[in-house]
């Protein structure tokens, strides 16, 4: 089966509750008599006609009849699934087409963006493929960024007495700030859903992680110059961000995300190389984030770099 399919489970499961298999055995070509065939079988009965005893008059003008009802009957058709073709324009379709590539029928599902002429046939045109209007098997009247709107409205309400953290870039995709708090409720700005944090404004898709505390405001860390300190905030230098701690003073960080990874596994039982015990505290030297495990003088510092690469960090929340 073909990869290009841009069949979503998000939004079928959304429409119909169900999502739909992306091949269906068992389609067989059309099988309809159309005028071409039908002039064909009259012209071969002509030329093959007992000389001695020709077709009827009456019969032919039937046979002529019928022919012309067909062609009637064929050219109203054309022109009724050209009007279905169009009037599904901005709607969600889902049917079934033969992919003359793979040798498969599969399915294609999706809004219709337009319809183009394919020989006299319209042919509906989804995310990029084409569709003939009677592949078409199932159509919604709803257009996918309402329902990506109402999914998102869901999963910002969800959100709502969680604490959540998130980076603001500028336009030039440079971070330039450090959101964390916890979520009181969700306002509207032209119909999209904006999560309040304090007196801060976020995104739901700029949400970096989401927790049931703090994630890095007011944690300890351990550093060489100030010892044991809790974090005030991030702030960013040239889009390198720094570790605010009391007195507005900084140290410097290479990773926000090593260090949000770094702080879940305090108090969590660890094994790295020849290191075994409990996570007693989050280091910062020079940028680095480290794991102390253990206390006193048996503490062992594991760079979280290291311990990241072969070693999973803990998802008793849902921080990424």
């Amino acid at each position: 089966m073909s990869n290009n399919s841009n069949m979503s489970g998000l939004w079928t499961d959304y429409i119909r509750g169900t999502q739909t298999n992306n091949i269906v055995p068992g389609r067989q070509a059309n099988s309809d008599l159309d005028r071409d065939a039908f002039l064909r079988l009259l012209v071969t009965q002509l030329q093959h006609q007992n000389p001695l005893d020709p077709m009827d008059d009456r019969d032919f003008i039937a046979q002529m009849a019928q022919f012309s009802a067909l062609e009637q009957m064929q050219n109203l058709n054309a022109t009724m699934t050209q009007g279905q073709a169009f009037s599904m324009v901005g709607k969600v379709v889902i049917g079934t087409t033969f992919n003359h590539a793979s040798g498969q029928f599969e399915q294609i599902g999706g809004e219709v963006s337009h319809v183009v002429m394919r020989n006299g046939e319209p042919r509906l045109v989804v995310g990029g493929r084409e569709m003939a209007v009677a592949d078409v098997e199932e159509v919604f009247d709803v257009r996918l960024n309402q329902i990506h709107a109402s999914i998102l409205t869901q999963q910002s309400l969800s959100l709502v007495g969680r604490w959540v953290q998130s980076v603001v870039f500028d336009s030039d995709g440079t971070p330039i700030d450090y959101v964390e708090g916890r979520v009181s409720h969700i306002k509207f700005e032209n119909g999209s859903p904006v999560l309040v944090v304090g007196n801060r404004d976020v995104f739901p898709a700029n949400v970096t992680g989401i927790a049931d505390g703090n994630i890095i405001i007011n944690r300890n860390i351990t550093t060489e110059d100030f010892g044991v300190t809790p974090i005030v905030g991030i702030s960013f230098v040239l889009g390198e961000p720094q570790i605010v701690i009391s007195d507005n003073r900084t140290i410097p960080l290479n990773s926000i995300a090593h260090l949000s990874d770094a702080l879940r596994q305090e108090g969590q039982n660890i094994t790295h190389g020849t290191v075994s015990g409990t996570v007693s505290a989050i280091e910062i030297n020079a940028g680095r984030v480290y794991l102390v495990v253990g206390t006193g003088t048996d503490a062992e510092r594991v760079s979280f770099t290291d311990f990241a690469r072969i070693t999973t960090p803990s998802s008793d929340d849902d921080t990424p």
